[in-house]
């Protein structure tokens, strides 16, 4: 029998990308320039090719048909992460922010970057080490998404402060 518990906790990453992909969507309709909505096209991209990267981990997984058990506490940990931390587009508060507050709604993609990030380092424990490398790679992907955001941050902090003679 396949680990039941391996494969929710995959279902948690693909509806992480999922919600991610749908976030930047939104994001690039409220981008004020060309290039904002670019960036953020592209980061919705690339959630969906980790939506597809976690759902043939899956599929793998089902054909093995193997895996360890992993204490119920533990699965319980990553859910309760799942449900506290990652996008939730259609969360009338984010959507609001994104329309009113596009500084923060750039705040609030950063933070849920490095808490996937978080979230996919715990799910290595779920994986079979000969699949590691895949979820390090989404990880690194994940970080250079982190980065991406904090330096359009930057560049708009830096933007206000020119408009605005004031400091940020």
């Amino acid at each position: 029998m396949c680990n039941d518990a391996t494969t929710k906790i995959l279902e948690l990453a693909v509806s992480i990308e999922e919600k991610g992909e749908t976030f930047f969507r939104h994001m690039a309709e409220y981008a004020s320039d060309e290039r904002q909505k670019e960036l953020f096209l592209y980061l919705a991209t690339e959630e969906e090719k980790h939506k597809d990267i976690f759902n043939y981990m899956i599929h793998c997984i089902k054909e093995a048909d193997k895996g360890e058990d992993y204490p119920d506490n533990y699965f319980s940990y990553l859910q309760d992460y799942y449900q506290n931390s990652v996008f939730d587009p259609g969360c009338r508060e984010e959507l609001l922010m994104m329309k009113s507050d596009f500084m923060g709604a750039l705040d609030l993609a950063i933070r849920k970057e490095l808490e996937s990030i978080v979230f996919y380092e715990e799910l290595k424990q779920f994986i079979e080490a000969e699949h590691h490398a895949i979820i390090d790679r989404v990880i690194q992907e994940e970080r250079q998404h982190f980065t991406k955001l904090s330096e359009v941050k930057q560049v708009l902090c830096e933007l206000g402060k020119e408009v605005q003679g004031i400091q940020i």
